[in-house]
């Protein structure tokens, strides 16, 4: 999903031209068999900088480094009726021919055009997948997808921060809370990642399944109760198996590997 062209009178709205990737990848999860590559590795293959041009040649070449099969490019307007979004989905091979999709409405609206119009490129296989629309209210996706962009460029501090104001907006917004916790254990807030932690498990029926299986992860399969360390090494594990997309979840798995396999009797290297 390349970053999405973005034309507002007031660059209001910028920060929706990458964080529409993000919006996307939560859809396209995998759930029902197509899988987003993750913006972090896109937008490091393409070495994005905000409103850069991104030609063709630069779509073709970063979907052969990452595998993907199919690029899915678009833009987003801002008029006076609301927001219009539009999308071409084609092969990297040139197969077939390319599934154009639009949709518009108001600025309220954007996780359920969002979903629209991945529906109307997808078709049927975007059948069982998680729904914007639940996500949360515009104020707080806009505060997460700002999280988002700085967890991305190793602003660990300012996505807390971000993620915060979303969960101020919306205390039920899970992934949110999700995201805060693991960039807040980066920063060693461990007052900040206990309150996420608390609060992701409350909600965690909002997230999609793989961001559930994260979760018991990220906690422990059983939070709030400490768990053994075979059992956290299992947890990872299973996690690794939902996402092996994510290098975050082959990191922890490996660190806790390292760190306290050997007093487990686990090989250091499995």
């Amino acid at each position: 999903v390349l970053p999405f062209r973005v034309t507002a009178p007031d660059h209001s709205l910028d920060y929706l031209g990458e964080g529409i990737v993000d919006l996307l990848a939560v859809k396209l999860d995998g759930s029902a068999g197509v899988r987003a590559v993750p913006p972090r590795q896109l937008l490091a293959t393409l070495r994005y900088r905000s409103g850069a041009m991104i030609t063709p040649d630069d779509a073709d070449a970063a979907a052969r480094r990452t595998g993907a099969g199919r690029v899915l490019d678009g833009s987003l307007v801002r008029s006076a009726a609301g927001l219009e979004l539009s999308a071409t989905l084609r092969r990297t091979d040139g197969a077939g021919r390319a599934v154009r999709a639009e949709a518009s409405g108001s600025p309220d609206s954007l996780p359920a055009l969002v979903d629209r119009l991945a529906a109307g490129l997808l078709a049927g296989q975007a059948g069982g997948m998680p729904s914007l629309g639940e996500l949360s209210s515009a104020r707080a996706l806009s505060a997460y997808l700002r999280g988002k962009a700085a967890d991305r460029r190793g602003q660990y501090r300012e996505a807390v921060a971000a993620y915060g104001e979303a969960l101020a907006e919306d205390s039920t917004f899970a992934l949110a809370a999700l995201d805060q916790m693991a960039s807040a254990q980066r920063t060693g807030d461990d007052e900040t990642s206990d309150r996420a932690a608390r609060l992701a498990w409350t909600y965690r029926e909002r997230l999609t399944p793989k961001g559930r299986i994260l979760l018991r992860a990220m906690v422990g399969p059983r939070y709030p109760e400490p768990s053994s360390m075979i059992a956290s090494i299992a947890a990872w594990q299973e996690a690794v198996k939902a996402a092996p997309e994510l290098p975050e979840a082959w990191f922890q798995l490996g660190d806790i590997q390292l760190h306290d396999g050997g007093t487990n009797d686990l090989p250091e290297h499995v």
